[in-house]
């Protein structure tokens, strides 16, 4: 009887098992990566939040002054709206 077939099929087993663990190693890699970025999302709101309540007790005078026409990352129009001060004003 030939048993080419069981040796054959115990090598492809054994290749299937550490493919897979890779597989499971690349998910794992990824969820950390997920959830890491979640977590800095979720910092990046509380903090949003607190400078949104500390603006919101400034005067518009204040808020129009903090617009930085040369900052390039952020647009006016980005700091008008975080800032909530109408983009015309900024001018004046």
């Amino acid at each position: 009887m030939n048993n080419g077939w069981k040796r054959q099929m115990l090598e492809e087993a054994s290749t299937l098992v550490e493919s897979s663990k890779g597989q499971d190693k690349k998910e794992s890699d990824s969820q950390a990566q997920i959830d890491e970025l979640y977590r800095q999302i979720g910092q990046l709101k509380v903090e949003r939040d607190f400078f949104s309540q500390t603006l919101n007790q400034l005067g518009l005078r204040e808020r129009k002054a903090m617009v930085d026409v040369t900052h390039r990352p952020l647009s006016i129009v980005r700091q008008c709206q975080l800032l909530d001060v109408n983009q015309h004003w900024v001018h004046e």
